[in-house]
């Protein structure tokens, strides 16, 4: 037997085989299960995460948290060091005889330095407002 035909038929048998192997995934149900699980991991991060958008308006740099509803009756920490900006929620949730604690994070990088100092906030819905007065262009 030529070589090549040896590769060319262990090849097929491959491509045979994953092919009967995803037919059998597909029809079985694993994969309403695995897809189910997908639905539920994906709309979870969906409401667990924290978005930001940064925009430089009105003489301000204006960052806008939207803050998933899970979280808007627990604790909001923010913190600006030089560049960064972290904001950290955090969630406690009792419930008979148990008690659970929930918690996110994030920190970005902000296009120049700004003082904790004179940061302003605003609460409107589920977006909060950080703003900082912009920083001059020829500084």
């Amino acid at each position: 037997m030529d070589p090549k035909e040896h590769d060319d038929h262990s090849l097929s048998k491959k491509d045979e085989f994953q092919e009967a192997v995803e037919q059998l995934f597909y029809a079985s149900p694993f994969h309403e299960i695995l897809n189910s699980f997908q639905k539920i991991i994906s709309d979870q991060l969906q409401h667990s995460s924290i978005s930001m958008n940064l925009t430089e308006k009105n003489g301000e740099l204006q960052i806008d948290i939207t803050v998933p509803e899970s979280f808007q009756n627990g604790d909001i920490m923010i913190e600006a060091k030089s560049r960064y900006l972290h904001i950290a929620l955090k969630e406690e949730t009792k419930g008979g005889n148990s008690q659970s604690f929930s918690s996110l994070s994030r920190t970005i990088l902000l296009p120049y330095p700004v003082r904790e100092e004179t940061m302003k906030t605003s609460w409107n819905r589920n977006v909060l407002t950080v703003s900082f007065p912009a920083q001059k262009k020829h500084e």
